[in-house]
C-alpha cells in the first residue's frame, strides 16, 4: 500500500536537472522522511527482533516452503544473512522494490513511484543494492546500464546525507540476490508443484542456476 502522507513529496522532480540523478535524489528523499512523524506504525514490529532482520526472515520462510527443488546454498545463505546483518546507519523507510520500471514519467520528470508492498523499516543500504541489481540494469552493475557505481554511490550521498558502507551494501547486493531467489522460487512452487499453467513462471523457474551462482559469488563477497 502506498502511504498517502509522503506521495506527493515522492511525486516531485529532483531539483538537480540530470535524468540520473532524479531517481537517485527521490530515494534519498524517501530516506530522510522521520518515518515516526507519518502513519506507519504498521510498519514497526513488536521490536523483538530489528526490522531489517525480520525481513529476511520473511524470505527465509518463504524458502522454507516445500518445493519440487531444494538449493542447500539458499539454506545456507539465508541463515548467515541474519546471523550477520550489519547495523544500518539509520533505521529508515525502505521502498523494497526501487528499480527501474517502478516510477511513471511524464514530460522527462517522474511523476509517481510504485508497487510499496514491500515496504518496511530498515537499512537504507537496501533500497540501493536493489536498485542496482543487474537483473534491473541490462545485466550491467552500472546503473540502467550506464552510471558508473562510484557516481552512483556519490550523488546518493549528497543527496541524503547518508555514508555508504561499502561492506554494507555488498552485503544487501547478497540479500537482493537471496530475494531474488525466493521470488523466482515461488514461480518455480507455482509451476511445478502447483501446476499453474504459465509459461512465465517456466522461465523463470528456468532462471534458479544462475541466481544461485550470483549468490555465492555476492556471498563469497561479504563474507
Amino acid at each position: 500500500m502506498r502511504p498517502r502522507s509522503f506521495g506527493r513529496h515522492l511525486a516531485c522532480p529532483a531539483r538537480d536537472g540530470t535524468r540520473t540523478a532524479r531517481p537517485l535524489a527521490i530515494l534519498a528523499e524517501l530516506h530522510k522522511l522521520d518515518w515516526r512523524e507519518q502513519s506507519l506504525a504498521s510498519l514497526h514490529g513488536d521490536g523483538r527482533e530489528r526490522e531489517e532482520v525480520r525481513a529476511i526472515s520473511v524470505w527465509r520462510r518463504s524458502l522454507a516452503r516445500p518445493t519440487a527443488r531444494y538449493y542447500p546454498l539458499l539454506d545456507w545463505g539465508g541463515r548467515w544473512l541474519a546471523e550477520n546483518c550489519p547495523q544500518p546507519p539509520r533505521r529508515t523507510i525502505v521502498h523494497g522494490d526501487y528499480r527501474i520500471g517502478n516510477f511513471l514519467e511524464r514530460e522527462r520528470k517522474i511523476t509517481a513511484i510504485l508497487d510499496w508492498e514491500l515496504t518496511h523499516l530498515g537499512d537504507p543500504h537496501e533500497d540501493l543494492a536493489w536498485a542496482l541489481m543487474p537483473t534491473f540494469n541490462a545485466r550491467s552493475r552500472k546503473l540502467y546500464g550506464v552510471v558508473e557505481r562510484e557516481e552512483v554511490i556519490e550523488l546518493y550521498q549528497r543527496a541524503s546525507g547518508i555514508s555508504i558502507s561499502a561492506r554494507s551494501l555488498a552485503f544487501y547486493e547478497a540479500f537482493a540476490l537471496y530475494q531474488a531467489a525466493a521470488i523466482q522460487m515461488c514461480a518455480v512452487r507455482a509451476f511445478e508443484v502447483d501446476r499453474f499453467n504459465d509459461m512465465r513462471m517456466a522461465v523463470m523457474a528456468s532462471q534458479m542456476p544462475s541466481i544461485v551462482r550470483a549468490f555465492e559469488r555476492a556471498l563469497e563477497a561479504v563474507a
